[in-house]
C-alpha cells in the first residue's frame, strides 16, 4: 500500500530512523524534507541524541537551496518543536 508499517516495540528504531534519515538527506523537495524533520522532531523526545543526530548531519551538510523557513523548522525540530 506504499506505507510503511512498523511494529510498536520498533517505532523510531533501527528501520524507522533510518528511513527518516534518507528522507531528510536524500530528498531536494521541501515538502518531502519537512516531513522527516516532523518525524525526527517527534523522535527527540523518545530517541534524543540519535534523531539530534540525523538534523544535526542535515543542517551540516549545508543545504543552501532549501528556504529560510524550512531551515528554521529544521532548528525547531531539534528542539523537538513540531506540529
Amino acid at each position: 500500500d506504499g506505507v510503511l508499517h512498523f511494529e510498536p516495540e520498533a517505532h523510531l528504531h533501527g528501520p524507522a530512523l533510518e528511513a527518516l534519515r534518507r528522507i531528510v538527506m536524500g530528498c531536494r523537495r521541501e515538502p518531502c524534507v519537512q516531513s522527516g524533520l516532523h518525524g525526527l522532531g517527534h523522535a527527540v523526545n523518545m530517541h534524543g541524541e540519535r534523531a539530534t543526530a540525523v538534523i544535526d548531519d542535515f543542517l551540516g551538510a549545508g543545504p543552501a537551496e532549501f528556504s529560510p523557513a524550512l531551515l528554521k523548522y529544521a532548528l525547531r525540530a531539534l528542539k523537538g518543536d513540531v506540529q
